[in-house]
């Protein structure tokens, strides 16, 4: 009697904790935005810390800080300006360009056809309604809104990294309080 009471006591642990971690997976889900947003963050002020501390030799350190924010919207800009040039004029010049494609797969399915190459007849279908540019029109329509998107959410990230360093002096306090003293000597093995 008592294994099967030891039994069910842990079949139930087995499977409260088995509860536990798909809630706790859950939180963690619902919550993955916020967290990629501090972490990438967080990886900003990393990668500017070597930066702000070369500068900082000459200029106040908030001045640093904010001349290397300066800097990655510039290179955003740079990088971007001619990527958001062309998604503004995407609305545009989109159905010519649909059209021009389709035109020329026209073509290209005429010189199959002459060639002796046989083209299924949904496709063919397809291309002659004008279903097979809606779909491409669409897909080109949802990356560029992805692409934009993505420019939206570094800015967010730079916003939330400057707003982390504002609150600290430097990084590596963050990280000398989160690993351990041994780890940063070098000493890895197990005691």
């Amino acid at each position: 009697m008592a294994k099967i009471q030891n039994l069910v006591v842990i079949l139930v642990g087995i499977a409260v904790a088995w509860w536990l971690v798909s809630q706790a997976l859950a939180l963690l889900i619902s919550v993955a935005d916020v967290l990629a947003i501090f972490g990438f963050a967080w990886l900003l002020n990393l990668l500017l810390e070597p930066f702000v501390a070369w500068v900082a030799l000459r200029l106040p350190r908030a001045a640093a800080w904010a001349l290397g924010y300066l800097c990655v919207l510039l290179v955003m800009v740079a990088l971007g300006a001619p990527l958001a040039t062309q998604a503004t004029a995407l609305p545009d010049t989109l159905p010519a360009t649909i059209e021009s494609v389709t035109l020329q797969a026209d073509r290209f399915l005429l010189w199959l056809g002459e060639h002796g190459i046989r083209v299924p007849p949904t496709f063919l279908r397809s291309i002659e309604s004008g279903e097979f540019a809606q779909q491409v029109g669409g897909i080109v329509l949802a990356w560029s809104i992805a692409l934009l998107n993505i420019g939206g959410q570094t800015l967010l990230v730079i916003g939330v990294a400057a707003a982390m360093s504002a609150g600290d002096d430097s990084l590596r306090s963050l990280l000398r309080a989160l690993v351990p003293a041994r780890w940063r000597r070098g000493e890895l093995a197990l005691r």
